[in-house]
């Protein structure tokens, strides 16, 4: 990894070096994100997955989505931790 040019693009994004996840690829970074929503947002609603009136996060997606995406929310919504 060249460090220099890791450091010249979070200076020129004017964002922190250390708020700056490097992953190995797409499905590694898309699964991060969409975990870390669906965690969120179950912090957020400071809901027990097991009660009857837990809220669910609804995801928009279409159709047209990389299976990255398409089949983790289709797991979600099966699990019961997203609506459709």
């Amino acid at each position: 990894m060249n460090m220099k040019s890791d450091v010249n693009t979070y200076y020129f994004e004017s964002v922190w070096f250390s708020d700056i996840i490097f992953t190995s690829g797409g499905t590694e970074a898309n699964n991060m994100v969409l975990n870390t929503a669906v965690k969120y947002f179950r912090m957020r609603q400071n809901v027990d997955s097991h009660a009857e009136h837990a809220s669910l996060p609804h995801i928009v997606s279409s159709l047209l989505e990389h299976d990255s995406i398409k089949l983790v929310l289709e797991r979600y919504q099966n699990a019961g931790r997203a609506g459709s």
